[in-house]
């Protein structure tokens, strides 16, 4: 036999599921890097530093550089990869390079610095690497020409070789193309690293 639900017996006060929840659950530790205190004992409020204009614009610079090196490549990567000699259906592979970065090389760059024991260098680290990979690349893929011609002349071929032009187009497509891998590749790691640096600054804010 079902019987009705009549309710707490008189004098009970009323209690909600949330309060019967948390009066199961057990205080939490102190965790031992941040030196949280438990739940039962008072937090004192910490004093955070204030940060001015430049500092600000110190910890920001970098992204606008990044944003910079994005438009460059956006606005003269197509015609730059035409007049190369590759063709209109094979720079859509090299554009593939964005998304494909995107999707890989955050993530991976996220993890291996939040694993890094140095806070202080577990971004800077990155942000280095990436911003002299951005650099050569950008290098290899404007000279990417002078590159072709100077592994000809190493090659022994000479302009009178009716291959030298072949060869050199070649080598020329070659830097192109790995060069805007290369360059996709290390601007996501920097921006990754840019990106989550003023707030692993400042993990006391969290």
């Amino acid at each position: 036999v079902v019987r009705p639900y009549k309710g707490p017996p008189p004098g009970m006060p009323y209690q909600s599921l949330d309060d019967l929840v948390s009066q199961r659950q057990p205080p939490r530790p102190a965790h031992p890097e941040l030196g949280r205190p438990p739940d039962d004992q008072e937090q004192e409020p910490r004093e955070q530093p204030h940060l001015g204009t430049l500092a600000l614009v110190q910890m920001t610079v970098g992204i606008l550089g990044a944003q910079l090196a994005w438009t460059v490549e956006m606005a003269y990567g197509t015609p730059y990869l035409l007049s190369l000699g590759l063709s209109k259906p094979a720079t859509s592979l090299v554009w593939m390079a964005g998304p494909l970065s995107g999707l890989v090389v955050q993530p991976i760059i996220g993890a291996l610095s939040d694993a890094a024991h140095h806070h202080r260098f577990r971004r800077r680290y990155y942000i280095l690497w990436s911003a002299a990979l951005v650099v050569l690349s950008t290098l290899v893929v404007a000279y990417a020409r002078q590159i072709a011609a100077l592994v000809a002349s190493y090659a022994g071929m000479g302009d009178w070789d009716p291959e030298t032009e072949s060869l050199q187009q070649q080598v020329a497509l070659a830097c192109g193309i790995v060069g805007f891998y290369v360059l996709d590749f290390s601007l996501n790691g920097l921006q990754a690293s840019l990106r989550v640096r003023p707030r692993s600054l400042f993990f006391w804010t969290v």
